[in-house]
């Protein structure tokens, strides 16, 4: 198989990947990326096709191929981090590098278009080529990064997912830079080479999205037979189903989630979330979610963490030396960071205000007293 037929094989498996993202009808950050990630591989195929054939042209299809390690590396944050995965700062970060390539086809296009030249202008190119090296480099070392920073604390599904993007990850760079050490001079071997990778890599992760889409939505379920056998009566046979709900490592996590938020108070923490709670315990955010509901029987983190609060609270107002605290005091000193949920928080679990629970309590206490 020559070059041309491997880079066309290349845009015709990144314009399929794209399309099959576009079609999903409940749409994530992952699936978005993973479609531009596609259909700018494919602008820079098309590049390399066209070639000489349309002269200066092709400078403004490469213009396309701008969201390329940049967009991989968003993609990767998008597909190994449950929540808070892409900020502004990282928009901004890979935007930036987009831009910078964009400028630098640009620069091309001007140049032969308009028969630009100068040392000025061999300068400024050298230095955004430089910097494109460089800032490629660090987002491809960050992409790997994030598959392998919560790969010890990873289990199941998601372990074998970040293995999986892992081994393709280095393979795919593994393959390059041998190819480039081997034969430095072989421009063909080297785009063949490098087309070939592309294609694995793409197909490679559209089915490790497609593999971590599905294992968030299923639910493990085991069927059991009991066979118990009666010293009165024949063998029964009993089938009995059960819903999986542990993973290894939740009951021990489950320890270290109590430890936290009880022993150590850090439930009475304003604003926590269960980012905050992952990030002290270095755990996926989702492991913490699933632990609270199977192993704590918790509806969710917040609603966990307001009844610890809403019972410290109880604890307060039930004391006498506590009585000339203003309700705003005891939401504050259990957690709450205004009176306003702290109120609501309060009613939803005991049925009335805190006012009203603490009136309740003296009123109680008198009585006992007479």
């Amino acid at each position: 198989m020559n070059l041309d037929s491997i880079q066309l094989l290349v845009l015709v498996v990144a314009l399929a990947t794209m399309a099959s993202q576009l079609l999903v009808k409940e749409k994530k950050a992952v699936h978005i990326l993973f479609a531009v990630f596609c259909g700018s591989v494919a602008m820079a195929t098309a590049k390399k096709l066209s070639g000489d054939s349309i002269g200066v042209y092709q400078y403004l299809i490469g213009i396309g191929a701008c969201a390329t390690c940049n967009c991989f590396w968003l993609l990767s944050r998008a597909l190994f981090r449950e929540k808070n995965a892409i900020a502004m700062r990282h928009l901004l970060f890979a935007g930036g590098l987009g831009l910078l390539m964009a400028a630098r086809q640009g620069y091309f296009f001007f140049s032969e278009q308009f028969m630009m030249e100068g040392a000025e202008f061999t300068f400024v190119n050298n230095i955004a080529v430089d910097l494109i090296i460089m800032l490629s480099s660090c987002l491809l070392v960050l992409s790997f990064w994030e598959a392998y920073r919560g790969l010890n604390n990873a289990s199941g599904r998601d372990k074998i997912s970040r293995i999986w993007f892992l081994a393709t990850y280095t393979g795919a760079v593994a393959s390059v830079k041998i190819v480039e050490s081997y034969a430095p001079n072989d421009v063909v071997m080297q785009q063949s080479v490098i087309g070939i990778v592309t294609m694995s890599v793409i197909i490679s992760t559209c089915f490790l999205i497609l593999y971590r889409s599905r294992s968030s939505n299923v639910e493990a379920v085991c069927t059991v037979e009991n066979v118990q056998e009666n010293t009165s009566e024949n063998k029964v046979s009993n089938v009995v189903t059960l819903e999986e709900s542990f993973f290894e490592g939740d009951d021990e996590l489950a320890k270290k989630v109590e430890e936290k938020l009880l022993e150590e108070s850090l439930f009475l923490t304003p604003n926590l979330k269960v980012g905050d709670l992952a990030k002290q315990l270095d755990v996926p955010e989702y492991r913490i979610s699933r632990v609270l509901k199977h192993q704590m029987k918790a509806k969710n983190f917040n609603h966990f963490v307001n009844k610890l609060r809403i019972e410290h609270a109880q604890k307060l107002l039930d004391d006498p030396k506590n009585k000339q605290w203003p309700v705003l005091v005891i939401g504050l000193e259990s957690g709450f960071a205004s009176v306003g949920p702290f109120t609501r928080a309060f009613k939803q679990f005991t049925g009335v205000t805190p006012n009203q629970y603490r009136q309740q309590a003296f009123d109680a206490l008198e009585q006992y007293a007479n």
